[in-house]
């Protein structure tokens, strides 16, 4: 309904329906904070599979967009970075996500101030994490500072 160009469809007697088309630089990354000290109270896995199920929807939604998305996080002490734009692109997503696991080296704020530099300017930039806290607001304070879209 909110899609409905209301005075055009009056005059043509059609509906007539806008078509959003998306900035040719939106660009999506997205960060899973798996520092296994988060996770070693997370017994039967809940918080891991929250993680995952959040990662991919989202990740699923902006591939459907056809907008380029990065999704970077941990697996021990080797980082896990896919790219994908269209959907033939989501099975490795799929097959990382199905791995995940709460057993990240690094911890999260060292992890990801590492790759501030390589994040484009004015990308939308995706936190999952089960810690917020005040070093987490501070961190999201700088990535501010770089004109990137924050959501955590």
């Amino acid at each position: 309904m909110k899609s409905i160009h209301w005075k055009l469809s009056a005059k043509s007697d059609n509906l007539i329906v806008k078509d959003y088309e998306n900035r040719g630089d939106t660009h999506v990354t997205v960060f899973i904070d798996n520092y296994h000290k988060l996770f070693e109270k997370d017994v039967e896995r809940r918080l891991e599979d929250k993680a995952a199920d959040i990662g991919l929807s989202i990740v699923n939604y902006y591939i459907n967009q056809n907008i380029p998305v990065n999704f970077q996080t941990q697996e021990d002490e080797n980082i896990i970075n896919i790219q994908g734009q269209q959907k033939f692109h989501i099975k490795p997503f799929l097959s990382t996500f199905a791995k995940f696991k709460g057993n990240g080296a690094m911890d999260f704020n060292s992890f990801l101030k590492t790759r501030i530099d390589a994040l484009g300017k004015d990308a939308t930039v995706i936190i999952i994490t089960p810690n917020l806290d005040k070093s987490m607001g501070t961190l999201g304070i700088l990535l501010k500072t770089q004109e990137l879209q924050i959501l955590m």
